[in-house]
């Protein structure tokens, strides 16, 4: 239990010894009770009380917090013990626990089991303890009647009956309570009829769910206000509760017969049976939301707290209710450490009121009157660019609007590229130029709507002060927002948006407002950590409540931004940012399916129903051009005999190597290939064959829309893996050694294609018997695979939710590891952190952290790493179930102790003798989510480091290092209790309420670090992650800053682990990699000067994990996708959204090159370059990149020269100007309106034509133009200190008395002459085009 549980148990127990005197008179002999944890304290003070008022000497001891020692001290001359277990689980925890103490006494004892088995007659017995002893079975059962039914009446005959044990004369009959029941508090009594509710007033009807321990424990006061809030909205409401074993008790009691009477549930009942109740649940088809209890803190506690819910209610409160479907968790009473009681919290349950209620107006409003906002998320960053992680984010808006359609909403039919263009354009309003208002054209073109600053004012105003101050202390007062223009007389927030009918379609604001001048660009990137939203930003959400009316918001894929805005980390109130934006807004959330992590904190803190949408589909990656006759030619080399044939061979096949780069990618020298050939062909085949079997994505996933069969069949290949292709008798080493364009007409995808349409068919391909069998069974599976693949459910789940009903919901994760995921639409749910390690995670991580310190020690001179750092984030964790983590309990020589459920229970030191190696250091830093959904293995994780930091022993690294920082600490003036406990501080993460490394921004923004130089942002963005990352958690910790205590830590790390569990995700589809691994490694690198080893654990098969250093995972990465013709391929089929990953993939390069520069390497970029500004495959990369989203290519070529500016890239002079010339002109053409100025200056250096003379008078002088914006008529001057490239050539008069030129100068003037024409004449006739264009 927590501090404040046992605070109050003590001041309880100290209750139970403060006697009447007439008590003490009349001998009556004492009474001991053992409560356990799930009895409520309001339950215990009411005890006391009534022993009091009867004057029983009543003494109560807590089973979570007294000793079996100060149990038998206490039952020592009792006269009775009552043993208070509401479940059979808390019954056998005691009888574990305290069962001895009580078989060694003599004292008579009863058993008060759970109120359903007492309202049946029925008893609890849990070894060694029976149901009761020492007295009588009927008196025993009359007093378990007596303390299970609630009401006071009851609670005096329990006082009456413990005055006489063992004696029912003169004893009441109890006042029964039904095992089932329904409340409301205006009957005189709890009903046991559905029918009784309709005789409430009220349209619309709420059932709450609750624990019998509620009404039993007479503990109903939040209760009454939650159904009061709800009767004052107009609605029905009651309460029911019932036995947790009934496995139709929702349905039972949200229906008469078969007649519904309920429209939507709000859950406050523990979920024991999560699958159970699933089930039910889906056959209500009422949405449920969930509700949560802090019993941890009192209101005034919970109202300061950072982390919202104790990390002790998270497996109880939120994962249950997950998987059942439950959403909305919603904190709504806390306990009263004075009453013991569950007070209300107000607000809380005013937003749970709420929210049920807009459910209800959803139900019954009819398509045709809703309207719906769809909101976009503005990533990569850049005014054109709009997308979600592997999602076409247009094409899935113009899918959900045609359902919409067809559902009967109002709503039109853009096409998609209409929709780009016009979403387009109200997103450039958020990057202003300087060069006119971008705001009121939108107004004009009905582009955007407005939000009158009054009606900003009177929402704000209404807000608690305390809210009110912390937004304004850092955007000033509303009447200063950026967004802010004159409209019909008054100020107004103008809301950029799209509208096609009763839908919007707008970007989600900015966190930070365009053009604000509360902080430049240097300091939005490296001091936003715990920024509040903007008025901007709540004005948006405001007007799409209050203006728009919306009834119900659609945020349109992973992910957005106001799930990760400032408050708690759990049970927020509604004064945090997040809640304080969407208020009651139905916000229903498609969401991939294989982001568990993130998709949680969607959840939780989004308030969403997520409707998972499908990954893309995979195939295997097979080879890229060349590469199959290279390999053929291998085996070739492998049976000629020496001689000048296989010699030339040789030399042939080493230029293929260096050609591919595969030399590169597994660290050979051409000399060291040539002095040991074999060698290498033994290294290189299993490379190749690893590169040919990886699981490539193919293009993105479009909401709604199923894939082709052909990627359907290569999907299912992935899946079936191996088994299928041992039962065909194929080496699985060589089944896909070919092309890629050559795979679909392999055996074993020919096979799957026959499956599909003739198992029997495909299974004769079997050589025996066993084979065959294995066949058959594996085609049914197939065809049930592509039965799923072809049919998702992702828009039906899409308009059940805006129907306000149940979504029925399933774990994620990507369909090759766990095809069950299957289908999409489902609202997904995570994993239970409690179970975090399991046992087979834990056996898999043992094994593979052993494998890889021989690994490391075979590179680093024989020496395994003394403190490996490991970054846990809380997606993966979701998936494998705790392998990273069982790897760091295991670097310290610790294992876990599980309970009998499975649930980690404790760690225990594994003995030297058995671990045979000393014990590493670690450092162990955790992304916010997973702070957020994983703190008690953060709690496991410290106490680990406590007790083996106290372990004496050779080569102890963990107590060595230890020992380090506490003689630091204590020189810096600690003292000694802080010097050792911040001595022993692994577990670190962000501030309470934070997220991010915030090293993405800063990674792009190298144009404000403060050396312009490879390496020149090191110190900044050390200190930056450093800040962010450094907040220290564990026993006594909660989250606190120490200086140097992160750093300190950092300094000693010489080795960095992350993981990788998923086939789509890597360590180039997104920031996270380089933000925390890499940002370990600047940061070790800045303060030691040199770089850590990092590695990245493949854990995509759980059968065969493999480590791979930093730089190898890129390498295959690149190797398999970005550089892959079937990759490239898939993504052009997706048009504009197909450039944004190509985006991503320079800008996530380019975080890894100034993060870890040792894991990038040059060929890496010229690569890029040859692929999509060169084309080197042929497959139109240029055309489409510049035709799709040019500023995107801008953007993407701006990271190529950002690595050739600072030096970590050194091209030749012909790539140098091809790359300058193609910004230049993507510049030019699209007016990029955020452009990095470093890079910049260093175009206009590059295509600064050479003197053609000493003199200073050049016959031709370059002139830097200004880039106009896309709407200017007239070309604009360029800004004094503006970045300046160059995009054309001026010609200005030679003077008169200048000197004629040589022949040779005159050759090259007049060159000079008609190349400036030519480009004057071309940028003419774009400028006229593009007028043209603009007044169409």
């Amino acid at each position: 239990m927590t501090r404040l549980l046992l605070s109050a148990w003590l001041l309880l127990s100290g209750l139970g010894f403060l006697l009447p005197a007439h008590a003490q008179q009349q001998g009556l002999a004492r009474v001991v009770v053992l409560s356990t944890s799930l009895v409520s304290p309001a339950r215990v003070v009411r005890l006391q009380a009534a022993a009091r008022e009867a004057g029983l000497p009543l003494q109560v001891l807590s089973a979570s917090q007294d000793s079996p020692e100060a149990l038998a001290a206490a039952i020592d001359g009792a006269g009775l013990l009552v043993i208070d277990a509401p479940h059979i689980s808390v019954a056998q925890a005691a009888a574990a626990r305290f069962g001895d103490a009580i078989s060694r006494s003599a004292v008579p004892y009863v058993l008060v089991g759970e109120f359903a088995l007492v309202a049946k007659g029925r008893t609890t017995a849990a070894a060694p303890l029976a149901a009761e002893r020492g007295v009588d079975a009927a008196w025993a059962e009359r007093l378990r009647e007596f303390w299970r039914f609630a009401g006071t009446a009851n609670l005096g005959a329990s006082m009456k009956a413990l005055r006489q044990p063992g004696r029912l004369d003169g004893l009441p009959d109890p006042v029964p309570l039904p095992l089932a029941g329904i409340y409301h508090p205006g009957w005189p009594r709890v009903e046991t009829e559905v029918a009784a509710v309709e005789r409430l007033p009220g349209n619309g009807t709420v059932a709450i769910a609750v624990n019998s321990a509620t009404v039993t424990g007479d503990d109903t006061g939040w209760l009454d206000a939650l159904i009061a809030s709800l009767e004052a909205r107009g609605l029905r409401a009651y309460a029911f509760y019932g036995p947790r074993q009934q496995k139709d008790l929702f349905f039972r009691m949200t229906h008469d017969g078969e007649r519904r009477v309920a429209d939507a549930i709000v859950n406050a009942s523990l979920v024991f049976s999560p699958n159970e109740r699933k089930a039910e649940l889906e056959r209500i088809g009422l949405p449920v939301l969930q509700t949560l209890p802090s019993l941890a803190m009192d209101a005034t506690q919970w109202a300061q707290s950072r982390d919202g819910l104790a990390q002790t209610d998270i497996a109880a409160y939120y994962s249950p209710s997950e998987l059942a479907g439950m959403t909305d968790p919603m904190l709504v009473s806390a306990r009263d450490a004075t009453t013991g009681t569950l007070q209300p919290l107000p607000a809380q349950i005013e937003a749970v009121a709420a929210k049920a209620a807009a459910l209800l107006r959803l139900q019954r409003t009819p398509p045709a009157e809703r309207r719906v906002a769809m909101l976009v998320y503005n990533y990569p960053p850049g005014e054109a660019n709009f997308g979600a992680s592997f999602l076409n984010v247009p094409r899935s808006v113009n899918n959900m609007l045609a359902a919409m359609k067809s559902a009967g909403y109002v709503a039109e039919l853009p096409g998609t590229d209409a929709l780009i263009a016009q979403v387009q354009a109200t997103m450039r309003a958020y990057y202003p130029t300087g060069q006119g208002d971008g705001l009121q054209p939108l107004l004009d073109k009905d582009l955007a709507d407005t939000l009158p600053l009054s009606d900003y004012l009177a929402w704000f105003r209404a807000l608690p002060q305390e809210t009110q101050r912390r937004i304004e202390s850092y955007w000033g007062p509303p009447e200063k927002s950026t967004m802010l223009r004159a409209v019909a007389g008054g100020p107004a927030f103008v809301i950029p948006r799209v509208r096609f009918g009763n839908v919007v379609v707008l970007r989600q604001p900015p966190r930070f407002e365009p053009g604000t001048q509360v902080v430049g660009k240097a300091e939005q990137v490296y001091h936003r950590s715990a920024v509040p939203l903007s008025h901007g930003y709540l004005a948006t959400y405001l007007w799409l409540r209050k203006r728009f009316g919306a009834s119900a918001v659609v945020h349109v894929g992973t992910h957005g931004t106001v799930e990760w805005s400032a408050g708690k980390e759990r049970g927020l109130s509604v004064q945090d940012d997040p809640l304080l934006a969407l208020g009651d807004l139905p916000n229903v959330y498609p969401y991939i399916m294989d982001n568990l992590g993130e998709a949680t904190t969607a959840k939780r803190r989004g308030r969403a129903t997520m409707v998972s949408h499908s990954t893309p589909m995979f195939a295997p990656a097979g080879f890229r051009p060349g590469v199959q006759e290279m390999h053929e030619r291998m085996h070739e080399w492998e049976t000629l005999s020496l001689g000048p044939v296989k010699t030339a061979l040789e030399k042939r096949l080493t230029a293929e190597f260096a050609e591919h780069r595969y030399d590169r990618d597994l660290g050979w020298t051409p000399a060291r290939i040539r002095a040991d050939f074999a060698g290498f062909i033994a290294v290189l085949h299993p490379y190749l064959d690893e590169l040919a079997q990886t699981a490539q994505p193919l293009g993105l996933a479009t909401f709604g829309q199923a894939p082709d069969a052909q990627r359907r069949r290569m999907t299912i290949l992935q899946i079936l893996g191996k088994p299928l292709v041992e039962a065909l008798d194929e080496d699985i080493d060589e089944a896909f050694l070919i092309d890629a364009k050559n795979v679909a007409g392999s055996r074993p995808a020919r096979w799957v294609e026959q499956a599909l349409a003739d198992a029997q068919a495909a299974s004769a391909m079997g050589k025996t018997a066993a084979d065959r069998q294995k066949l058959l069974e594996l085609a049914a599976r197939a065809r049930k695979l592509d039965d799923v693949l072809a049919h998702n459910e992702e828009i039906e789940g899409l308009l059940t939710a805006l129907d306000g009903r149940y979504l029925k919901s399933s774990y994620g994760g990507d369909p090759v590891r766990n095809p069950d995921s299957l289908p999409t639409g489902r609202n997904l749910y995570g994993f239970d952190p409690s179970r975090v390690p399991t046992r087979t995670a834990w056996d898999t991580g043992v094994a593979a952290m052993d494998a890889w310190i021989a690994q490391h020690a075979k590179t680093h001179a024989g020496k395994p790493p003394e403190k490996i750092a490991f970054t846990l984030w809380a997606g993966e964790a979701s998936r494998h179930q705790g392998v990273l983590e069982s790897q760091a309990f295991y670097a310290m020589g610790v294992r876990p102790r599980w309970d009998e459920g499975g649930r980690m229970a404790g760690i225990e030191i594994i003995p030297a003798s058995q671990l045979k190696r000393p014990r590493i250091d670690v450092l162990v830093s955790v992304t916010g989510s997973y702070r957020d959904q994983f703190p008690a293995v953060m709690r496991w994780l410290d106490e680990a480091v406590q007790q083996v930091a106290a372990l004496r022993e050779p080569g102890n690294a963990v107590a060595l290092h230890s020992e380090a920082m506490a003689r630091k600490l204590s020189a810096e003036g600690a003292t000694a209790s802080e010097a050792q406990r911040w001595s022993t501080a692994r577990v670190f993460s962000n501030e309470q309420g934070s997220y991010g490394a915030g090293l993405e921004e800063a990674a792009l923004a190298s144009d404000v670090w403060k050396n312009q130089q490879r390496g020149g942002g090191d110190a900044q963005m050390a200190q930056l992650y450093m800040d962010r990352m450094g907040h220290a958690y564990g026993k006594g910790l909660d989250g606190a800053v120490r200086p140097g205590a992160y750093a300190g830590n950092l300094a000693q790390v010489d080795a960095a682990l992350m993981a990788r569990s998923s086939n789509l995700y890597g360590v180039l589809t997104n920031d996270d990699p380089f933000q925390y691994l890499g940002g370990i490694a600047q940061a070790v690198r800045h303060l030691t000067g040199k770089d850590p080893a990092l590695y990245v654990q493949n854990l995509r098969d759980g059968a065969e994990v493999r480590t791979d250093t930093a730089a190898g995972a890129i390498a295959r990465e690149m190797q398999t996708r970005y550089l892959h013709p079937q990759w490239i391929e898939a993504q052009k089929a997706e048009g504009y959204s197909g450039t944004l990953q190509v985006l991503k993939t320079a800008q996530f390069l380019w975080g890894w090159q100034v993060t870890a520069p040792q894991a990038v390497r040059q060929d890496q970029w010229q690569s890029l370059h040859d692929v999509y500004v060169r084309d080197r495959y042929r497959l139109g990369t240029r055309e489409w990149l510049e035709g799709d989203n040019r500023a995107a290519f801008a953007q993407t070529l701006e990271r190529m020269l950002d690595a050739v500016r600072l030096n970590y890239w050194k091209p030749d002079a012909a790539t140098r100007r091809e790359l300058a010339q193609a910004y230049a002109q993507a510049v030019r053409a699209t007016g990029l309106r955020e452009p990095n100025a470093g890079v910049q200056r260093f175009v206009q250096a590059e295509l600064a034509p050479a003197p053609v003379s000493p003199r200073p008078q050049p016959a031709v002088t370059p002139v830097v133009v200004q880039a106009p914006a896309p709407a200017a008529v007239s070309e604009p001057a360029p800004a004094p200190d503006g970045p300046r490239p160059v995009f054309g050539l001026k010609l200005e008069q030679t003077p008169a008395d200048a000197p004629p030129p040589k022949a040779g100068e005159a050759a090259v003037l007049r060159l000079w002459m008609v190349l400036g024409a030519a480009l004057l004449l071309v940028f003419g006739a774009a400028m006229q085009w593009r007028r043209g264009r603009a007044a169409a």
